[in-house]
């Protein structure tokens, strides 16, 4: 059974200021423990929505699956991963590789697949919208090359300011393959990559945030 309540903050700061949020004890008997949240009213989503949830994770990583479902049968599920330890982050939800579908309920499952147990708190699941790179704010001269890529793939940019910043790869269904930056990160000059060794040819998703702004684009990858 799933062992679900409303609690307070364990540790409201900038990331996540509210003073109540979900807390989740993973039931370490239930190889799929799940959250299920019914929707008042059906919800329209389409190929190109993406979407986000704040946790805090006592040991990640943890995968994270979000199943968005039509009278419980799935439409689409995607997977996001966390990676930080007793602190609030942002994990993205990217979406894609679904055709327009209507949906009424939406399911949470913490490290599906596994008989694992712990403590998980989280807030915010919203629906976000994304932005071309350069409305980004703070953010300049962002390059990503080369693309298509053989294999590495690079990404250049610059911060106007100090920024929380998460860059990650996705496949066509969803799932995270990659989290290359997730953290504070310096006003000035930034690089990072992407190395493919692992993937198969096609085409893959990156998607930039830049304190809680989205923006995704398309990496393909031939050799």
């Amino acid at each position: 059974g799933v062992n679900f309540r409303r609690v307070v903050n364990p540790d409201p700061n900038g990331m996540n200021t509210s003073d109540y949020v979900g807390s989740y004890i993973r039931n370490g008997g239930e190889e799929n423990d799940v959250i299920v949240g019914r929707l008042a009213s059906p919800l329209a989503i389409g190929t190109a929505n993406n979407y986000s949830l704040q946790v805090w994770d006592e040991n990640p990583p943890t995968n994270v699956v979000l199943s968005l479902q039509k009278d419980g049968v799935p439409v689409q599920d995607i997977t996001a991963t966390t990676s930080a330890t007793n602190s609030w982050e942002t994990i993205i939800f990217a979406g894609g590789g679904t055709t327009a579908e209507e949906i009424n309920e939406v399911v949470i499952l913490f490290d599906p697949g596994n008989f694992s147990s712990g403590q998980y708190f989280f807030d915010n699941l919203e629906l976000t919208g994304t932005i071309a790179v350069e409305e980004l704010p703070g953010v300049a001269a962002f390059q990503v090359f080369p693309n298509p890529s053989a294999g590495l793939t690079n990404f250049e940019f610059e911060l106007e300011r100090s920024a929380e910043v998460q860059l990650s790869i996705y496949d066509l269904n969803g799932r995270q393959i990659g989290q290359i930056l997730n953290g504070s990160l310096s006003a000035g000059q930034h690089q990072a990559s992407w190395d493919a060794a692992q993937a198969a040819d096609g085409l893959y998703y990156y998607t930039l945030t830049v304190d809680g702004a989205l923006s995704t684009g398309k990496i393909a990858l031939q050799r």
